[in-house]
């Protein structure tokens, strides 16, 4: 019969395998694979178990009745058999050397043989190299293609950008284990700041209830106005020291409101009065604490309406610009034009000043129609001064033209300066041809440009004339309709222009 483990042929009686020493567990199967195989084999000279005596093959390694491990010796080989073997038969011829044949005794067996077992687990080994390069090239493509994305796409270093994002990891790990929950304010020591009570804001609050009354009754200046500051101030110190700024919100909106709408009725009650400068300080001032009170509760966290308090303040200096052009265009319907009056309106407007600038003009914008107002009253009141000072022997008639020189350009040439200087400098004894010379120019070119003469002989105005006295040269054509006084008496842009460009040299400056 065949093994069934390692299929060599053995006796059909055995219990173990001669080769393997496997147990043979049914003999009948195994001797019927061993009678397909046609016939018997002739078994090799006879040696016995040291164990237990029994029959073996020549090349048996276990016996077939005990099991037992064979061990090979010239004394086993060739040791007598103690009995016969009545299943064994004599071979046709001795075999010369039973040990060195042992084909015969094997046959092929169906099963797998050890060695195609080894050649699979070498076939297995030799593919593992593979994977590993495969494995070390997809490594090499990742990194190159990360060095292409820093350096080439983002153009940074890419050892920096790594460590940048694992310190940004880090970074956002620590500050989500330390970060505080929203509303859960802290006073340094780890604990929550407890709120105090509620009942604490209530004396706000009743101060609340008379400024209400005050604001209903139109007292604003030592009513509602300073009340609401105080209410305000006392809100915003309780809250602090009670952590009760939220319940202190709603308090303060009631107050805020009232406070804005109180300023803006007082002082429109002061605008109703007329441009001087004194109301219009008086609105600043109140304006600027207001400013200042709304600043302060924004930056303590307090939300408050403040858009009308800020237009109201630009409105107030435009207000005020306006008041001042029309008092002074008021001027011109007086048969004579007031010097005094004029130059008063226009002082106060050039007074109003704030880090040491005019607040409702800029003095370097020569064509603000405010600035043309005031150069224009700044030429007549220096004109009658100086018709004063003549007339009381206070002043030379040098001394008047220095003093209309020296305001000249300043007043952009006005005509009635030239003319004076003129007067005066020939009383003087003095060359005054150039001054004739850029007076007759300045003529010349606003009857060209706007077909308009001025003159010292005409009596009467019209459209296409005027006397120089009633001359309004601050009157600008093309400017807004709102600010002009006549629609022909006056000059325009590009007279202005033509005049400051063109009379300095004339006069040699």
């Amino acid at each position: 019969m065949v093994c069934s483990k390692c299929g060599a042929n053995i006796p059909d009686d055995s219990k173990f395998c001669v080769r393997c020493g496997n147990k043979i567990e049914n003999n009948i199967t195994a001797k019927n694979t061993n009678e397909s195989e046609g016939k018997e084999q002739n078994p090799p000279k006879e040696v016995h178990c040291p164990g237990c005596g029994a029959v073996l093959d020549p090349a048996a390694k276990f016996c077939t009745k005990c099991g037992r491990k064979q061990e090979r010796g010239p004394a086993q080989q060739a040791a007598p058999k103690p009995q016969p073997a009545p299943q064994s038969q004599p071979a046709p011829k001795p075999q010369p050397a039973p040990q060195s044949q042992p084909a015969p005794q094997s046959q092929p067996a169906p099963k797998p043989q050890p060695a195609p077992q080894a050649t699979h687990q070498k076939s297995k080994s030799s593919k593992l190299p593979v994977i590993i390069i495969v494995i070390v090239l997809l490594l090499i493509v990742m990194v190159a293609g990360m060095l292409f994305y820093f350096i080439g796409v983002r153009s940074e270093n890419p050892l920096e950008a790594v460590s940048g994002l694992f310190g940004t990891v880090i970074e956002n790990e620590e500050k989500d284990g330390n970060e505080k929950e929203d509303g859960d304010p802290e006073d340094g020591s780890g604990q929550k700041e407890e709120k105090g009570d509620v009942a604490l804001l209530e004396p706000a609050g009743e101060l609340v209830e008379q400024v209400k009354s005050e604001y209903e009754a139109g007292n604003y200046t030592d009513g509602s106005i300073p009340h609401s500051v105080e209410a305000i101030q006392q809100y915003m110190t309780v809250a602090e020291e009670n952590n009760l700024q939220e319940e202190a919100q709603e308090g303060i909106d009631s107050v805020y409101w009232m406070y804005v709408d109180s300023i803006i009725r007082y002082c429109d009650n002061i605008i109703s009065q007329g441009a001087y400068a004194a109301g219009f300080e008086q609105i600043s001032d109140i304006l600027t604490n207001a400013t200042a009170i709304t600043e302060t509760l924004t930056e303590k966290g307090y939300t408050v309406d403040s858009t009308e308090l800020y237009a109201y303040k630009e409105e107030t200096i435009q207000t005020f610009r306006d008041m001042y052009i029309d008092s002074i265009n008021s001027i011109t319907e007086y048969e004579n034009w007031s010097r005094d009056e004029a130059w008063n309106y226009a002082e106060q407007a050039y007074s109003i000043k704030e880090n040491g600038k005019p607040i409702l003009f800029d003095d370097e914008d020569l064509e603000d129609p405010l600035r043309l107002r005031y150069v224009y009253s700044l030429a007549w009141i220096t004109t009658k001064r100086c018709e004063t000072g003549l007339a009381d022997g206070s002043l030379s008639y040098e001394a008047a033209v220095q003093s209309m020189e020296a305001i000249l350009e300043e007043t952009d040439y006005n005509l009635l300066l030239i003319q004076n200087i003129i007067t005066y400098g020939s009383e003087a004894g003095m060359d005054v041809e150039k001054y004739r010379n850029a007076y007759n120019a300045i003529v010349d070119e606003i009857k060209r440009e706007q077909n308009f003469t001025i003159g010292n002989d005409i009596g009467v105005n019209s459209v296409s004339s005027v006397d120089l006295r009633h001359f309004w040269y601050f009157n600008d054509l093309d400017g807004e309709d709102k600010y002009k006084v006549d629609t022909h008496n006056g000059t325009t842009a590009a007279t202005r222009e033509w005049i400051r460009t063109n009379v300095p040299v004339i006069l040699g400056e």
